[in-house]
């Protein structure tokens, strides 16, 4: 498989392990604003997938371009602007309430993270439970994975800091939906 990473020109670099069947495909033009590079997303983007001759699009974050018509595995994220819409602004709000059903519909593969994620867009888009793959979030530690110096030397004073002690790792946004007080409170 070919598989092709699409990026703004000024975004930062990849950092992609060397192998011949990896391309980064530059999109020139993208904003950087979120209101005008949500436009480029849906009524460009899929102009541009198509000059790279992809034969399936991986939505990553709960939307697929409306230009795009090919085949498409939609990633939903989250559906937190349903059940806390106080945590949005009501433009992204209303976005996400107009975009994310109409790309759960139009997508040939969905995946959702949970199996709770999974009954909650069923319940709310009435999509069909066996379009819809759980893949859980994964996390592999790995003493190679720890290339650099300046990672290993990282991971050490973290080490040294923590010793033995007990701690919780939680790597998230500070958003009031992630619960991180009932996350310490359950500690």
């Amino acid at each position: 498989h070919q598989i092709k990473f699409f990026t703004p020109v000024w975004s930062d670099p990849l950092d992609l392990p060397p192998a011949a069947n990896l391309k980064v495909v530059y999109c020139p033009g993208v904003p950087t604003g979120q209101v005008r590079r949500v436009l480029y997303e849906q009524l460009q983007l899929g102009k541009q997938i198509r000059s790279q001759n992809v034969s399936t699009w991986l939505g990553t974050c709960n939307t697929l371009p409306l230009q795009w018509d090919g085949c498409s595995v939609l990633i939903v994220q989250s559906l937190q602007y349903f059940t806390q819409p106080e945590a949005f602004t009501w433009p992204r709000r209303l976005f996400l309430r107009a975009m994310v059903p109409i790309s759960i519909r139009r997508a040939h593969r969905i995946v959702a993270f949970s199996q709770v994620a999974k009954d909650r867009i069923v319940r709310l888009f009435d999509a069909l439970p066996s379009k819809i793959d759980v893949i859980h979030h994964g996390l592999r530690f790995s003493e190679t994975a720890i290339s650099t110096y300046s990672l290993r030397r990282e991971k050490e004073l973290v080490a040294q800091t923590l010793g033995s002690r007990h701690y919780i790792l939680c790597v998230s946004a500070f958003y009031p939906y992630k619960n991180h007080a009932r996350l310490i409170e359950a500690f």
